[in-house]
C-alpha cells in the first residue's frame, strides 16, 4: 500500500471553533490518504485538543511562552527543534500570525511543501499591510507556498489588499451529516419543555470576542416594539466578554429575554431556534453560519465582509440587515410578526442548496487533490 501523506497543520490554542471544527470534521474524507497532526502554538493547548485527539489527530504541542518580541522568538526556536526532528510531506499553515515565519522555517529543515489557507477576510494598514504583503509575495514566489481562501469574498480581499492572487478557493465546510433540515415539528416539543412556544427563538453560537459585536444585538433587542415575543440563546465562549455581555443585559432590562449557555453543542438550541443571526464586523466563511443553514432555518447577517458572501448563493432564508440597533431592530420586528402569524418556516431547499456548495466531502477531497498534485511536482 502507498505510503499516506503525512500533514502537519498549524493553529494558535485549540478551542472548538472556525479551523478546529473544519479540521475536525475533515477527518473521516481523508484518514485513508493523510496521516494527520496538529500543531498547537499557543500558551496552552486549548480545550478542544482532546477532541481533536480523540478523533485520530496525533496533537503537538510547541508553546509560546510569555508575551512580546522575546516569546516570539523562543517560540521560533523551538519549532525549528521541532521540525528539525520531524518531517512532513504537507506544512500546513492557518495562522495568520508567524504564517511566513513556519513556511521559511518548514522549508529550511526539510519539508519544502507548504499550504497557507486564509481564514478571513483581514484589513491590514500602513506598515504592517506592506509587511504582510511583501512576505505573502515572497513565501508564494520563493518558498512556493500554496495559498488557498475559504470564500471567494476571502480571495478578492487578498487580491485588493495584498496584491496576491490565491492559488485555490476551498468553501469552509461543516459537519452537514450532523446539521440536517429541522422542521418546525421537531421544534415544538423543545419550545414546550423550556417554556417558549409561541416565542421567537434566536440563536447567535461563536465566541465572545469584540470582532463578533454581540453589542449591537443586545442593543437591538433592548429597541425591539416586540421584544417580550422572542427568546434568545446566546451559545459561546469569551476571556471575560461573556460577563461583560451578560451585564449590558441586565442594564438594558433584557436578561429575562436571553439564555448564555457558554460554550457547548449548539445543536439542541438550533433545534429549537427560529432565527439565526450573525452580528460580526468581518469573517470568512462563517462555520457557525453554515451549521445553521444546513437546518434550514432563517439567517438574519449583518452586512459586512465575510458574511455578505452567502448573498448570491440563491439560500431561500438568508437575509442581511446593516449593523446598526435600529436596523437591525426593525428587521426582528418584521421577523416576529412574521412568526406570530406562522409565516416563518425553515426551508428544504436551502438545505439542499447548502449541501451543493459546502458538502463536507466533496471540500475536503479537493485539499487532497491539492496535496497530491504539490507532491507531483
Amino acid at each position: 500500500m502507498k505510503d499516506k501523506i503525512k500533514v502537519l497543520h498549524i493553529l494558535h490554542e485549540l478551542h472548538p471553533s472556525g479551523a478546529e471544527m473544519m479540521i475536525c470534521n475533515a477527518y473521516p474524507y481523508w484518514k485513508e490518504t493523510c496521516e494527520s497532526s496538529v500543531m498547537a502554538t499557543g500558551k496552552i493547548r486549548g480545550p478542544f485538543a482532546d477532541t481533536l485527539e480523540q478523533t485520530g489527530y496525533q496533537i503537538e504541542w510547541v508553546p509560546t511562552e510569555g508575551a512580546g518580541k522575546k516569546a516570539k522568538i523562543g517560540h521560533l526556536i523551538a519549532f525549528w527543534k521541532f521540525m528539525r526532528t520531524h518531517h512532513y510531506d504537507i506544512v500546513h499553515i492557518h495562522r495568520e500570525s508567524l504564517s511566513f515565519e513556519y513556511a521559511l522555517i518548514a522549508r529550511m529543515t526539510g519539508s519544502r511543501n507548504t499550504v497557507r489557507t486564509v481564514h478571513s477576510t483581514f484589513a491590514h494598514t500602513g506598515i504592517q499591510r506592506k509587511i504582510k504583503a511583501f512576505t505573502r509575495h515572497f513565501m508564494q514566489k520563493h518558498l512556493h507556498t500554496r495559498f488557498v481562501a475559504i470564500s471567494d469574498g476571502v480571495a478578492a480581499n487578498e487580491k485588493k489588499v495584498f496584491g496576491i492572487d490565491c492559488d485555490e478557493t476551498i468553501y469552509n465546510w461543516c459537519n452537514n451529516g450532523k446539521f440536517q433540515y429541522i422542521g418546525e415539528e421537531e421544534k415544538l416539543p423543545l419550545k414546550q419543555a423550556h417554556d417558549t412556544e409561541g416565542k421567537m427563538v434566536l440563536v447567535t453560537v461563536g465566541n465572545c470576542g469584540t470582532v463578533k459585536n454581540h453589542e449591537l444585538l443586545l442593543n437591538a433587542i433592548a429597541r425591539m416594539q416586540q421584544k417580550e415575543q422572542i427568546h434568545y440563546y446566546h451559545v459561546g465562549y469569551g476571556k471575560g466578554a461573556s460577563e461583560q455581555e451578560e451585564k449590558l443585559s441586565r442594564s438594558l432590562e433584557i436578561d429575562h429575554l436571553i439564555t448564555f449557555a457558554g460554550s457547548t453543542d449548539p445543536m439542541p438550541y438550533l433545534k429549537e431556534a427560529d432565527v439565526f443571526l450573525m452580528t460580526s464586523l468581518y469573517e470568512g466563511l462563517s462555520i457557525a453560519t453554515l451549521e445553521a443553514i444546513f437546518t434550514g432555518m432563517h439567517i438574519l447577517l449583518a452586512n459586512t465582509p465575510g458574511l455578505t458572501e452567502f448573498r448570491d448563493k440563491a439560500l431561500e432564508n438568508v437575509a442581511y440587515f446593516d449593523s446598526t440597533p435600529e436596523s437591525l431592530a426593525a428587521k426582528l420586528d418584521e421577523y416576529a410578526v412574521l412568526h406570530r402569524s406562522g409565516a416563518l418556516h425553515p426551508s428544504r431547499e436551502q438545505c439542499a442548496r447548502a449541501t451543493e456548495l459546502y458538502d463536507c466531502s466533496r471540500q475536503v477531497g479537493k485539499y487532497v487533490l491539492l496535496y497530491k498534485n504539490i507532491l507531483v511536482q
